[in-house]
């Protein structure tokens, strides 16, 4: 008995199909595969092309929508296979669309059907989208955006004219200074966006011979951008920082200045006082010059004394530190310049003289006089008048005249 051969050629297992063939299918691809992340809407036709074409062709299924893979025919042992892949394309189309979208496909069997009537529903063809793109890269700024933003704008723009053009093939080197061209007029029309404050790295980059490629210009503005971005952020801080320091050295002054200092917790071990310890005592360190209290305390000035110790010690300790920049030997050089300095002469009262003539000879001499006046002419001997003495300023403002001048009785008595 012989075997009746079929009319039907047999049909392909997944097994039997290899895996490069447009008609394989991996375990994880599904029906409810979403290919893209953005659902095309209408007006982002544009966008969601590229995306889908682009994950087709990961997939190997591209062929189903452009025409390249049409159905073999019901003879052909491909045909299941490819029924099989073409309802998978659908599938992935019809999940890439927005929900609004779906009533108008969802009759349609064919993947490559779909792919049409969504080009001519959607596609604003190839010279008014030209012209769009052209004009908002002629139009686009960045304002406000950060520089990465703006540059993802114009470049999205840019990318999509390249799809409308095409690259001359040739072997003359046309096509290598067509891309050139090209790169330089992007680098420009990215430079004419710019903001203002870009200016000073913009007119470095366009002085540049020859032009930077678009990736280094975008580089070197980022740079400028993030420098500029520190410069403002460190502003404040220095700002604050100097806000804080002002009001702690207020707080601190003021905080000093209503601080009295208790001056009782001092107490002298030698002269059992208080305000100062041993090692400030006048008794063992010496009196200051001038001092005029040397061991004459009594209880009736205890607390007089006290307050004189005090201000003799406060004045001491600061009073060269009260002019600035002079050290204490200057500071004293400077006082005993001034006390030597010549003023007008006057006459001072060498001794003291009582109203009874008979008291001639008490006398206490004043070291620092460089005259000694006296109101009784008897002390005197040859005296003499001169035109050329000078005058005696009285504490009222007014000048008496000087009588006579002479050596006196007693004078050899003075020197002991």
């Amino acid at each position: 008995m012989t075997e009746i051969p079929s009319t039907k050629a047999s049909t392909k297992t997944s097994a039997d199909i290899d895996q490069l063939s447009s008609y394989f299918l991996h375990p994880s691809d599904n029906p409810g595969t979403i290919l893209v992340s953005c659902l095309l809407k209408g007006e982002n036709y544009p966008t969601w092309r590229r995306a889908m074409i682009n994950a087709l062709r990961a997939k190997n299924k591209y062929c189903f929508v452009d025409g390249t893979l049409p159905n073999p025919g019901d003879d052909s042992p491909d045909e299941h296979a490819w029924v099989k892949c073409n309802s998978m394309v659908v599938s992935w189309i019809f999940n890439s669309l927005a929900s609004d979208l779906h009533d108008s496909i969802a009759y349609i069997d064919s993947a490559r059907e779909i792919w049409i009537d969504l080009e001519e529903r959607f596609s604003q063809g190839n010279a008014p989208r030209i012209h769009e793109l052209k004009r908002e890269l002629a139009i686009t700024q960045q304002g406000t955006m950060s520089v990465a933003t703006y540059y993802t704008k114009v470049k999205g723009f840019w990318d999509e004219l390249n799809t409308y053009s095409n690259v001359p093939h040739c072997t003359c080197g046309a096509a290598k200074e067509f891309i050139a061209e090209r790169e330089k007029e992007k680098v420009h029309q990215f430079l004419m966006g710019l903001s203002e404050k870009f200016n000073i790295v913009r007119s470095q980059i366009l002085s540049t011979d020859p032009l930077p490629s678009l990736a280094k210009v975008y580089a070197l503005v980022t740079r400028e951008e993030r420098q500029q971005s520190l410069a403002a952020s460190r502003a404040p801080t220095i700002e604050a920082a100097a806000f804080n320091a002002r009001n702690t050295k207020s707080m601190t002054f003021g905080t000093n200045k209503d601080r009295v200092p208790n001056r009782n917790k001092f107490f002298c071990e030698h002269c059992k006082k208080t305000n100062h310890t041993r090692d400030r005592c006048y008794e063992l360190i010496g009196y200051p010059e001038g001092w005029t209290n040397k061991g004459r305390s009594t209880k009736g000035r205890q607390s007089s004394s006290n307050s004189a110790n005090n201000a003799t010690i406060s004045q001491s300790e600061s009073s060269f530190s009260l002019v600035n920049g002079l050290t204490k030997e200057q500071y004293d050089q400077l006082l005993s310049l001034l006390n030597s300095e010549k003023q007008t002469p006057l006459a001072n009262f060498a001794g003291k003289t009582t109203q009874s003539s008979d008291k001639i000879s008490e006398w206490v001499l004043d070291s620092g006089a460089s005259d000694h006046m006296t109101f009784n002419h008897s002390i005197l001997f040859d005296s003499q008048s001169h035109s050329s003495l000078p005058s005696i300023k009285l504490p009222d403002g007014s000048n008496l005249p000087v009588q006579g001048h002479g050596p006196c009785h007693e004078e050899t008595d003075w020197n002991g």
